[in-house]
């Protein structure tokens, strides 16, 4: 799910505030201006070709981005593998909030911040993890990535400019 600021900035009528508003509906089905570039990272990350369906769903808030991901295990993983995975990957990295098994992100926790927060838990039923995250795609998205890139080009701190009040 994605804020009305995620559309970009087209002059379109269905992209008006006012048009969304007290609306939920998909867009830009069946391929979204970013698919190329998610699979081309998950295929670098994976080591092999990876295809994806995205449907993004715009509600009517101003910023803010909610994913849900449904993967299927490899064989012999099972939660501890997530948590160990997940812990690993973002020990130190000071804008990545882990909420750990069954936490669910919310866009309202992360609005106005650089922080994208993880949550993930098990579907017994369908054998499957899902992974959430929530982050603002003004901050985290879009202003801050760019100066936590600068920051990580020029050797500064990472947090150099991005504390969160």
């Amino acid at each position: 799910m994605i804020g009305v600021s995620c559309a970009g900035r087209k002059e379109a009528l269905p992209l008006l505030f006012c048009e969304c508003n007290e609306s939920l509906r998909a867009y830009s089905v069946p391929k979204h201006r970013h698919l190329s570039e998610i699979e081309q990272e998950l295929t670098r990350a994976a080591g092999l070709p990876v295809v994806i369906t995205f449907t993004p769903h715009l509600v009517p808030v101003t910023a803010g981005m909610l994913t849900t991901i449904y993967v299927k295990p490899a064989a012999g993983q099972g939660m501890a593998d997530v948590d160990n995975i997940y812990a690993e990957a973002y020990a130190h990295e000071p804008f990545i909030r882990r909420l750990g098994r069954n936490g669910a992100p919310d866009s309202r926790h992360v609005v106005g911040t650089n922080f994208l927060d993880l949550g993930w838990a098990w579907d017994d039923r369908t054998a499957r993890y899902v992974l959430m995250s929530a982050i603002d795609n003004l901050w985290k998205g879009a202003a801050s990535q760019a100066v936590q890139s600068f920051n990580l080009l020029n050797e500064f701190p990472v947090v150099t400019g991005l504390q969160s009040v």
